[in-house]
């Protein structure tokens, strides 16, 4: 998915949520490759919006008509059922504060915030994944970072103890790739 598909496709949820019926606007938080393609420009396409829902839970009527409009889009547009992922979201939540964001987008009964890319930083050097080093690289340029430091103070402000220290050696490696 491009930029435009993202868009599209958000803008096509919150129709979608509007026709149900919802009274309150359903408020998701931006993440991951979707971030990147829209926010930092780094790269044109990702396989999958990940998104963190917030001021909602799981078990709620707003969290349910969400995954139910996500899934028709996906079968109207013959796209992945998966295209809107919060996978992710409940471990994203366990690890430390998730960033408000700020609002980037808003169509019928849906608003896309983004948070800090800082946020998305911490999150891309905490998985530490090979797949992931080009983003972190943009995420890098974008905020100036250029000292380890620097990055080590970002994950410590969003990222709690327990989880820094329980994936310690991904941060390391992730770190490592890009500071001696």
């Amino acid at each position: 998915m491009d930029e435009h598909n993202i868009i599209e496709m958000l803008s096509q949820v919150g129709e979608e949520l509007q026709e149900m019926g919802l009274k309150r606007s359903v408020r998701i938080l931006l993440i991951g490759g979707a971030y990147m393609v829209t926010q930092i420009h780094n790269r044109s396409v990702t396989r999958d919006v990940d998104i963190i829902t917030q001021k909602i839970t799981q078990d709620s009527e707003e969290y349910r008509l969400l995954k139910e409009a996500a899934k028709f889009i996906a079968q109207d547009l013959n796209a992945s059922p998966a295209w809107l992922s919060d996978n992710m979201a409940q471990f994203f939540q366990s690890i430390g504060k998730v960033p408000n964001g700020k609002l980037w987008f808003q169509h019928g009964k849906l608003e896309v915030y983004v948070p800090d890319a800082g946020y998305v930083l911490a999150l891309k050097l905490l998985s530490g994944r090979d797949k992931d080093l080009e983003d972190i690289e943009a995420l890098f340029q974008r905020l100036k970072i250029n000292k380890r430091k620097q990055a080590e103070t970002l994950i410590k402000k969003y990222i709690d103890l327990a989880t820094q220290e329980e994936y310690s050696q991904d941060i390391q490696t992730s770190l490592d790739s890009f500071f001696s």
